[in-house]
């Protein structure tokens, strides 16, 4: 289900699902729009630019197939809430 994130991430491009039905970007991915319970969505190319909330560096290795150092961030995006 969330292929096409991580298809675009290994490409360098950030994209999200984007209700066909209420234009709600939504993250994490589902099947059901969290808004309007729609099942229509589209995959959108987002410029990845945002105010950075929150983040944290990891250094301990909880999934094998994450090498150490990684970076999580909270950041809200200019295309808007997902």
């Amino acid at each position: 289900m969330n292929g096409p994130f991580w298809e675009a991430a290994r490409a360098g491009e950030l994209q999200l699902q984007r209700c066909a039905a209420c234009d709600v970007l939504r993250y994490p991915v589902s099947d059901i729009c969290p808004s309007c319970l729609s099942l229509d969505h589209r995959w959108e190319r987002l410029s990845g630019a945002g105010e950075v909330y929150s983040f944290a560096v990891f250094r301990h290795q909880y999934k094998p197939d994450w090498p150490v150092p990684y970076t999580v961030a909270l950041i809200k995006l200019d295309e808007g809430r997902p």
